[in-house]
């Protein structure tokens, strides 16, 4: 027997009811780079309230301009979709979407997916979050409401009172789905599966089916997603979860049968910078791995690929916390000669910072130089004080 002394601590130091990680003392050390909060939100796939047998079906052919469908009762846990069975549908094609579950992910992309009837749109807010309304639904996609009618209203309406959130039946339609909402419909998702011993993660935005077209890829419940409207930001979000230091840091701390939004909600992934060299690289580089992913023979690629991510990673992490060091000091000395909440407007407007990023984009020194020769530098020579130096922490 092998014993081996680890170390550990408090995801959030502030707060030892969070969850504690636990690795060897190494690692415990450059944790630090990791650890904290990030700008980037995830959210649950679709949440079908009990009634997956419904929503999930196959596509059997297309038919004149329409699918036809027939729905998956073997993933119904619902006795009374058991009981009623298979039941065919001939179906516009504006409500089916591809759909990945935990199953159909891999690192780096996805090896198979289902389809997933969404009587949800984009076409307003009210649409996307709490479905298409009872009256265009029947109007406009007739044959969609008539097999979602004939075939499952009752017990719908059940599980929509049952197990729907905040659902109210005067208001909302009886086939809305839960966790629906302008998200759902943004270009890229960054996806993980909340169940798993390793985290697995790629990037999915619209896929050619010969059935659908051209159709975004929607996800189930026991997914968890990052939306994103950028490519190369998706790509860059991606090549950071998948990287062999994030990886260790969440299994320190999770468990195999919960993966959820701790990802991104614990681990300071810097924003993303597409004027920054590493950040550039790295979308590259989880780009380049997505498309070896595709083609069974360049396994070799791919490697050399992953093995670089995983040295840019650190480098990336190591350039944010020196950054918000040399911010942090700069302005706590500032505070002796110029008013420190109004050299933080001034960097927000002249966009040293990146979208809701508290993190500046350029360097510090550039920052105060600018400020300073523009705000202060007149009063401060009146004074015949001297402006103080500042240098970046290489």
């Amino acid at each position: 027997m092998v014993r081996k002394n680890l170390w550990a601590k408090p995801v959030k130091s502030d707060d030892p009811r969070s969850p504690w990680l636990t690795m060897d003392e190494e690692m415990m050390k450059n944790s630090k780079l990791y650890l904290g909060s990030s700008n980037y939100k995830a959210r649950k796939g679709i949440e079908p309230c009990g009634a997956k047998g419904v929503y999930l079906v196959d596509i059997k052919e297309e038919r004149n301009g329409l699918i036809h469908i027939e729905n998956l009762v073997e993933r119904s846990r619902l006795q009374e979709v058991k009981e009623i069975g298979i039941r065919p549908g001939l179906v516009e094609k504006d409500c089916v979407y591809p759909m990945v579950g935990g199953r159909n992910i891999k690192s780096w992309g996805i090896d198979s997916y289902l389809y997933m009837v969404v009587p949800h749109s984009k076409a307003s807010i009210s649409e996307t979050k709490y479905g298409i309304s009872d009256a265009n639904l029947k109007t406009n996609l007739p044959r969609t409401y008539n097999w979602l009618f004939d075939n499952w209203h009752d017990i719908l309406f059940e599980t929509r009172c049952r197990s729907g959130k905040f659902f109210d039946p005067e208001k909302y339609p009886w086939y809305k789905l839960d966790n629906v909402g302008p998200y759902t419909f943004q270009p890229y998702h960054v996806l993980w599966a909340e169940q798993g011993t390793t985290i697995k993660c790629c990037v999915v935005s619209s896929i050619d089916d010969k059935y659908l077209g051209n159709k975004l890829v929607v996800t189930d419940s026991k997914i968890l997603f990052v939306p994103l409207d950028s490519e190369l930001e998706a790509y860059y979000v991606c090549g950071i979860i998948n990287s062999e230091p994030i990886e260790t840091i969440i299994k320190a701390y999770t468990i195999s049968t919960n993966k959820g939004t701790d990802v991104v909600e614990k681990i300071c992934i810097p924003e993303f910078n597409e004027t920054n060299p590493l950040h550039y690289q790295l979308a590259l580089l989880s780009k380049n791995v997505h498309e070896y992913f595709k083609e069974v023979e360049n396994t070799d690629n791919l490697d050399k690929c992953v093995t670089e991510i995983n040295k840019l990673v650190p480098l990336i992490f190591e350039e944010n916390m020196n950054l918000k060091e040399s911010t942090l000091a700069a302005l706590k000395q500032m505070n002796e000669w110029a008013d420190a909440p109004h050299v933080y407007d001034y960097m927000v407007k002249n966009g040293f910072f990146v979208g809701k990023s508290k993190t500046p984009d350029k360097s510090v020194a550039s920052v105060l130089y600018r400020y300073a020769e523009e705000k202060i530098i007149d009063k401060k020579k009146l004074e015949d004080n001297k402006l103080p130096l500042y240098k970046v922490k290489d």
